[in-house]
């Protein structure tokens, strides 16, 4: 795992504990890491962090990242109801499209819509 992220957020709580900005940060780890460095807005970002007392350099946890689905739990739910309720099955996951792939594998499935196996 790439420690790269995690090394620029002590950077910048460094930088947070010695009075600088998060422009001043973004610059001076521009200046050392061309590219690979963090925006001036993600430097921003963990400033207000800082600033609300939060020192805590993990990642907080994301809205909207894909559930990682289990296909033992997805064929577990299929066979105990061949008929299967999409929209029903996709809001249990919170991913529609998610579930719909994965009942691709294991098919033949009857839906409410369909008799022929289809999604």
């Amino acid at each position: 795992m790439d420690q790269r992220p995690k090394h620029f957020r002590h950077i910048l709580l460094l930088y947070f504990r010695k009075g600088k900005n998060a422009a001043q940060a973004s610059k001076k780890l521009r200046d050392v890491y061309g590219e690979e460095a963090l925006k001036e807005r993600q430097c921003r970002n963990w400033f207000d962090k800082f600033r609300s007392g939060d020192f805590s350099l993990k990642d907080d946890q994301r809205t909207g990242r894909p559930e990682k689905l289990d296909d033992d739990q997805i064929k577990a739910m299929i066979e105990s109801d061949r008929l299967v309720n999409n929209s029903l099955k996709g809001k249990t996951f919170n991913n529609d499209d998610a579930v719909k792939s994965h009942l691709v594998m294991f098919l033949p499935i009857r839906t409410k819509h369909s008799t022929s196996g289809e999604l």
